[in-house]
């Protein structure tokens, strides 16, 4: 996947994607912190990126309790606050 990625064949590298997000959920689930550095290593590979902000939603301390937390990514963090901040939302301010 990732040599189809660097090689531009950017439909194959999609379908590699999804085709491991949906028969490998589970390895990527167990291997998660690994899968996470990978993309953002290679930046491309946006539906597992999502997969994985998913996953994070869901299940914050899957990242957040890691002891590789300190070495993610700039890129890996901002990904993970613009997912976050898709499903927060303010308290309407009252008029008086």
């Amino acid at each position: 996947m990732v040599i189809s990625n660097e090689l531009k064949f950017e439909e194959l590298s999609e379908k590699l994607e999804n085709n491991l997000i949906g028969s490998k959920s589970s390895w990527l689930r167990t291997h998660f912190t690994f899968v996470f550095h990978s993309i953002f290593k290679h930046s491309k590979f946006q539906n597992l990126e999502k997969f994985c902000n998913d996953i994070i939603v869901k299940h914050p301390s899957i990242i957040f309790e890691s002891t590789e937390f300190n070495s993610l990514r700039e890129s890996a963090l901002v990904s993970i606050l613009k997912r976050t901040a898709q499903n927060f939302t303010l308290p309407e301010k009252s008029e008086e």
